[in-house]
């Protein structure tokens, strides 16, 4: 982590999964959250690699219950394939205010406006075979949702950090479970 004139800066250098940059400014009130999305060249070659074997893998196999379990790990693979060039180089932004959060995406389904009086805490979602994970932020009962996608439990908990301890108020609010 890198920190210069009210800016603070991570990266998070990963051979098997995606590279994050994270960059963290302190401007005008407000935070600015400016995560840069990238896809790890090792993951997607083994991706690729997993997917032609499951598929080769599953044309020869004999019985019912190894296509199966080939197919799940052939969607697997398949859904990392997607993620990689769907996000390779996306830039989500996340302003975050006394007031609320703002979130700017690639479109306008990605981008949301939150009030703190809607957020009942934010969190880490663990991401599933078609479910992403990331930043979630908890708006009562069921009720959720993810701000920003694609980053990992240890960038989730430093912008968090970051985020409650220049608006506590924040964290007060926050249900506890």
């Amino acid at each position: 982590m890198r920190k210069h004139d009210g800016r603070v800066r991570f990266f998070q250098m990963r051979w098997f999964k995606a590279k994050n940059i994270v960059e963290i400014s302190d401007r005008e009130g407000e935070l600015q959250v400016r995560v840069a999305l990238q896809s790890g060249e090792i993951n997607l070659a083994l991706s690729a690699g997993f997917l032609l074997l499951g598929v080769y893998l599953l044309l020869v196999s004999r019985s019912w219950g190894e296509r199966l379990i080939l197919l799940v790990l052939a969607a697997d693979s398949l859904d990392d394939l997607v993620k990689a060039f769907v996000m390779k180089g996306s830039v989500m932004k996340l302003r975050v205010s006394s007031t609320g959060l703002e979130v700017e995406g690639r479109s306008s389904r990605d981008s949301t406006n939150l009030s703190w009086q809607e957020v009942s805490g934010l969190e880490y979602q663990e991401s599933g075979l078609f479910r992403k994970g990331g930043l979630l932020a908890r708006r009562g009962g069921l009720r959720s949702k993810l701000l920003l996608p694609f980053i990992d439990r240890r960038e989730t908990k430093k912008i968090t950090d970051v985020i409650y301890e220049r608006f506590p108020l924040a964290e007060m609010a926050e249900e506890k479970r």
